[in-house]
């Protein structure tokens, strides 16, 4: 199994540098920070939206949000749910089964493998033109509310020791090995340039994963509530990071200043 206890303090290397995000502070160390609109969008968008099936289907050709409004997809459905992201837990069990599918159906062999974990389409979001500076009106209590980050911060320290192991060692800006775990984005890139990447531990990870992920969904419905563990919860930061990158929840993690 993935899931195993490190110490709180183990391998916290900060993540790779971006830049091009500015604008005031949501919270501490709150990234990325949200504009009106990506706040009123979200809002909207986790109250159904979300399982309308083109939607769906879009998010699973797009392997969920980009990285940015991934964090924020999660951040804003944790404000607004008070913890009961059910819907997160869906899409990612989804999008994790469907991983994990394409390292069972391919042959073991890189660029076929890059063939099943490539992006199909573009992020639903940043092909809206919503981004950091995006206005809106909407009710002020709203965007408040949606930029509440302490409960989400909580969860992520909490659930902390069972999703580091899955960090992805490029977005953590350590060294790697072929047998380092790797976020999708960075496992297609690798396999595209032919670096030496164990696939066996690659795909160990996304079974873990999934299987975690699905556990926690699984605790949403009213037969199974209480059954949840801290790994099953590590496992929907896990899944998140593994679609999308880490970057930005090791920043909202680690309080770090962009």
């Amino acid at each position: 199994m993935m899931w195993r206890q490190t110490s709180p303090g183990h391998d916290r290397a900060g993540p790779e540098p971006e830049s091009g995000r500015d604008g005031p502070a949501t919270g501490p160390g709150f990234e990325p920070v949200l504009s009106d609109c990506e706040v009123h969008f979200l809002y909207w968008f986790i109250q159904g939206s979300i399982m309308n099936p083109e939607t769906r289907s879009r998010l699973r050709r797009a392997w969920g949000l980009c990285e940015r409004h991934a964090l924020a997809h999660l951040a804003v459905e944790f404000a607004f749910r008070n913890g009961w992201v059910h819907g997160c837990a869906l899409l990612y069990e989804d999008l994790m089964g469907r991983a994990r599918q394409a390292f069972e159906r391919r042959v073991p062999v890189g660029l076929w493998l890059a063939l099943g974990l490539r992006q199909t389409a573009p992020c639903l979001m940043c092909e809206l033109g919503f981004g950091p500076h995006s206005p809106t009106t909407a009710p002020v209590e709203v965007l408040a509310r949606g930029r509440q980050t302490v409960g989400l911060q909580a969860f992520a320290r909490s659930t902390e020791p069972c999703w580091r192991p899955a960090v992805c060692v490029r977005c953590a800006g350590r060294a790697v090995t072929a047998q380092s775990p790797r976020c999708r984005p960075h496992l297609l890139r690798d396999l595209l340039t032919r670096q030496p990447v164990d696939l066996g531990t690659q795909r160990e990870l996304v079974v873990s994963i999934h299987g975690a992920v699905g556990r926690y969904s699984r605790s949403f419905r009213l037969e199974f509530q209480g059954t949840d563990t801290v790994e099953d919860r590590a496992g929907l930061v896990a899944a998140i990071g593994w679609c999308s990158g880490w970057s930005a929840w090791l920043r909202l993690v680690m309080g770090s200043k962009v």
